[in-house]
């Protein structure tokens, strides 16, 4: 690894077209809105375009500008020679080829491009600019002795929630505006944008309806693949060798084109100051501090959330939690992760934090056991980063309180204290913990009784409590929470322990039966992972081990043991297909960090060597899929390959997380 901030994709992927389609790029705009593609110019998902918007932030996400097609135009002593920096994947057939001129690309401040072209270089750089809601697009030709340069852009426009599919139809609005530097679209009412360059011209050469665009990756998937698009015709630029030229997509109104080097160069300033508790980090840990940056959003009426994963999430309640702490605590960004806590705790409903936001706006799920739970742990460790007392006190802790007290006395779901002090949950046809694929009326890991995970959690929120009581209100509450913490440790000791093979139980009083579920399951390893942890080194080493030896690989853990025989191999095909295998043995990124910090208590010194050594080869994943982040989940099998949502907030946060505790102990 090195101490730079740029990196490039891997040499033999210039000569292969599938390497190229598989590896995507992603730039936010700070809200929900996003644009992203694939370094060969093809787009392989619907949900890939150069300007799509949020209508009410961070969700309705609206791809506005499905394709921008690039070409350069030499007129130089020869003639005429024109050089498309894109490409189209239609149903048998890839046209035109413009991956093939490519020799050099990867992630600096964002996406960049280097084309080989006749006697010179192309250089394309894409920037999201958040201050002005735009997607800046900077093109540099160098090393060119003679001629001059044209760019022809095509836009092609959709006006599409960005989980559907547009088809021609005789409805769209095929008026442009032209003005001084900007061309506006607006393919329905209320959706459009303007793409602005200096001395930018428009004509409509070849306007009309391109059909059957193919989406490789939607038809993996088991969704419809194939989108017609609209393009009001041609926009052409005068380029100059040597400089800098800028394109601007954004909202039909802006007027920043004339700013647009001064606009870019504040972006990056921005970004300068995301990585600069990372300036002596090797490159990939620089390049996944701005990918965690990405995931910080703006939610509508000024507060502040956390989006789960690109491209399709929107905010959920419990990723939020597990990702705070490594997008915002360990950057040392106190006030984004205090404002976080606060929408969340405007939420709070009987104690329960929502499950997610719907990307429709409608109201939020509640239908999730551990998500208030883990908004206490998000708690105390913003409180331990920030020493922000009075926040904590005020705010915080009578949250905190709340939801202890609505657990213990039972709320929602059939989520209560039981006799024994553990919490048990569940009900039929309902999914509540992390484990959470359901397809219909189909519930694919219902977990319903006492999860081994949640009861760590729930030991964590006493032992949280006990430390708060002490300095927030008094000795005897303290000594209450305490109490009923050692009870609840006892319990766990007694009922999660299996010794037939050292590890712990993953549910017992399965469905409210005398029965445990002995799968192996990562789950268990949070009894080691939390701040507070459950067993103590000796006890742990059984558990640590049989995590390794059957669910650790070098990408992340895997959901469940091998040798179980509802294991997947795969995560692919259909939805019914893909959440059946979701959690049944589909390779998590995110579970690297509780493995980290098990490693990390249970062995010590170690532990931090193995860590770190692990942690390097875990990185190499930074040059393929979302390339400069890490992808949500992996095939379980060889060679483990990406899957899921290219960027996910968790995978991130957690890889971030675990580096600066090695760098701090």
């Amino acid at each position: 690894m090195k101490d730079t901030l740029r990196i490039e994709l891997p040499a033999h992927y210039y000569k292969d077209v599938k390497a190229l389609q598989s590896s995507e790029w992603l730039e936010t705009l700070g809200n929900g809105a996003y644009a992203s593609g694939t370094y060969a110019g093809i787009n392989t998902r619907k949900y890939h375009g150069m300007y799509n918007v949020s209508r009410r932030p961070p969700v309705e996400r609206t791809m506005i500008l499905a394709r921008l097609e690039d070409t350069i135009v030499h007129l130089g002593a020869e003639g005429q020679q024109s050089y498309p920096l894109f490409a189209n994947q239609f149903p048998g057939s890839v046209s035109p080829e413009g991956y093939k001129n490519l020799v050099r690309a990867g992630k600096n401040w964002g996406p960049f491009f280097d084309y080989k072209i006749g006697g010179f270089t192309l250089h394309k750089e894409i920037l999201a600019l958040q201050s002005v809601q735009c997607i800046a697009i900077k093109y540099t030709i160098k090393g060119a002795s003679a001629g001059n340069f044209q760019l022809q852009l095509r836009p092609f426009v959709s006006g599409r929630d960005i989980h559907s599919l547009s088809k021609k139809n005789t409805f769209i609005n095929k008026q442009v505006r032209v003005e001084s530097d900007k061309v506006v679209v607006a393919p329905y009412e209320g959706l459009g944008c303007s793409i602005q360059a200096e001395g930018i011209r428009y004509e409509g050469k070849d306007a009309g309806w391109y059909l059957n665009f193919e989406y490789k990756e939607e038809e993996l998937r088991g969704f419809d693949d194939l989108e017609d698009l609209y393009t009001p015709g041609l926009l052409t630029i005068e380029l100059r060798s040597e400089e800098d030229f800028y394109v601007l997509i954004g909202q039909p109104d802006n007027k920043d084109i004339h700013h647009a080097k001064a606009l870019w160069d504040e972006e990056v300033t921005r970004r300068k100051e995301v990585l600069k508790p990372y300036i002596t980090s090797p490159s990939e840990i620089k390049q996944m501090a701005l990918s965690g940056d990405q995931f910080l959003v703006s939610r509508s009426g000024g507060h502040h959330t956390i989006i789960a994963g690109y491209h399709w999430f929107a905010d959920w309640g419990r990723d939020t939690m597990i990702a705070l702490p490594g997008l915002c605590l360990e950057g040392g960004n106190y006030d984004k992760a205090k404002a976080i806590l606060e929408t969340f705790s405007e939420f709070v409903n009987r104690g329960m934090l929502p499950n997610r936001f719907p990307d429709q706006g409608e109201e939020p799920e509640y239908n999730s056991v551990d998500a208030a739970l883990w908004y206490v742990v998000a708690v105390y460790q913003y409180w331990k980063k920030s020493h922000d007392v009075n926040t904590v006190k005020v705010i915080f802790y009578p949250v905190v309180q709340a939801i202890r007290e609505a657990y213990l006395k039972g709320t929602a779901y059939n989520i209560h204290a039981d006799k024994d002090h553990l919490i048990y949950a569940g009900k039929k046809g309902v999914q509540l913990t992390w484990m959470d694929a359901k397809i219909g009326d189909w519930v694919v890991t219902p977990r319903i009784g006492k999860p081994v995970e949640i009861n760590a959690l729930w030991y964590n929120c006493h032992k949280i409590l006990t430390e708060m009581a002490f300095i927030f209100s008094s000795t005897d509450q303290a000594v209450i929470y305490s109490d009923y913490a050692s009870k609840i440790l006892s319990s766990f000791k007694q009922q999660f322990t299996n010794e037939s093979n050292g590890a712990l139980y993953d549910v017992v009083n399965v469905e409210g039966r005398d029965e445990k579920d002995s799968s192996v399951r990562p789950n268990m390893l949070f009894a080691l992972s939390l701040p507070f942890p459950l067993l103590n080194r000796q006890e742990g080493k059984s558990v640590l081990a049989i995590a390794e030896q059957e669910l650790l690989t070098n990408k992340g853990v895997r959901s469940l043991t091998p040798y179980h025989p509802d294991h997947q191999v795969r995560y692919a095909g259909d939805v019914l297909s893909r959440d059946g295998s979701y959690h049944q043995g589909a390779v998590w990124g995110w579970l690297l960090g509780p493995y980290y910090d098990a490693c990390l208590y249970v062995r010590e010194q170690k532990g931090k060597e193995q860590v770190t050594a692990h942690l390097i080869k875990a990185l190499e994943h930074c040059y393929e899929a979302g390339i400069g982040t890490y992808s949500e989940i992996f095939d379980s099998g060889l060679p483990h390959k990406p899957n899921g949502c290219i960027s996910q907030a968790w995978s991130v946060s957690e890889i971030l997380r675990i580096y600066k505790k090695l760098q701090e102990d």
